[in-house]
């Protein structure tokens, strides 16, 4: 079991639930005003999200809608995706990604890098786990 805070940015904050082999869980409390972040995806992994409170804006190659509260969405490896909460109320989301592989190693780099470089150097690191995509508008 964890109980690590990862601040990604601005707008959102990871709280890790379990990282094992097999699942990497956490809730992520995405503040008001965020935007989207760039578009990716992962080869390796299926993501699983849930809207615990509030409401966030989710983009794949079939569209751009919101999630409210209850709300469920499956990302299978290797879709292009963003996930953000562009509104002015704060969202928590309970986030799984299978396997977890490097991702809470990945969310570490990201958060520990204060340039555009070192973000740019966190994903060259770990592409088994992250992926720059591109959604057609």
């Amino acid at each position: 079991m964890s109980d690590e805070i990862i601040r990604l940015g601005e707008h959102e904050v990871l709280r890790v639930l379990r990282d094992t082999p097999e699942l990497l869980e956490m809730e992520a409390t995405y503040e008001p005003g965020g935007s989207a972040p760039p578009a990716h995806h992962h080869p390796s992994q299926d993501e699983h999200f849930e809207v615990l409170a509030g409401a966030v804006r989710v983009r794949t190659p079939a569209g751009e809608r919101e999630l409210g509260l209850g709300e469920t969405i499956d990302v299978p490896r290797e879709t292009v995706h963003q996930f953000w909460n562009p509104g002015e109320e704060p969202a928590l989301v309970l986030w799984q990604v299978r396997p977890a592989l490097r991702t809470r190693q990945f969310f570490e780099a990201i958060a520990g890098s204060r340039t555009p470089a070192g973000k740019i150097a966190a994903v060259a690191r770990f592409t088994k786990e992250f992926r720059l995509g591109r959604l057609r508008s």
